[in-house]
């Protein structure tokens, strides 16, 4: 059997999504969602996730959604490395090497909104089409 990398999240955007066009003309729209699950003492807890959505998913994506609306996610899982800054300042071990954080991105293959925030669902978009 094959490998199979495959993630399904439904969560709120925590800000509107970031648009940026690469040097190619490519358009790839970033945001952050969390997502709710109560630990076993009943309190709430938040997983923050990174989503990338690239082309006709990205004009989708910065037309249709933003912060607080509720929004269902099929993509794959990829890991990323970045420099640990504090304060703006980057910080290094005692080697003097940058120490790396590893984080997860999700990049986007499906993006579907469910709920505009403060309303009842998405009623301005034909349909519900995922893109």
């Amino acid at each position: 059997m094959g490998n199979y990398n495959k993630v399904q999240l439904l969560g709120h955007l925590g800000k509107n999504p970031e648009v940026k066009e690469t040097a190619n003309g490519n358009k790839l729209a970033t945001f952050r969602m969390a997502t709710n699950r109560k630990n076993k003492d009943g309190e709430k807890k938040e997983t923050w996730f990174t989503v990338n959505a690239w082309g006709q998913k990205a004009d989708f994506v910065s037309s249709y959604l933003s912060q607080g609306d509720q929004v269902f996610v099929e993509g794959s899982l990829h890991a990323t490395e970045y420099p640990l800054k504090i304060g703006g300042e980057l910080v290094t071990g005692d080697n003097g090497n940058p120490i790396l954080m590893r984080g997860y991105d999700i990049y986007a293959l499906d993006v579907q909104p469910t709920k505009k925030r403060g309303d009842g669902g998405i009623s301005d978009i034909d349909g519900g089409e995922a893109f």
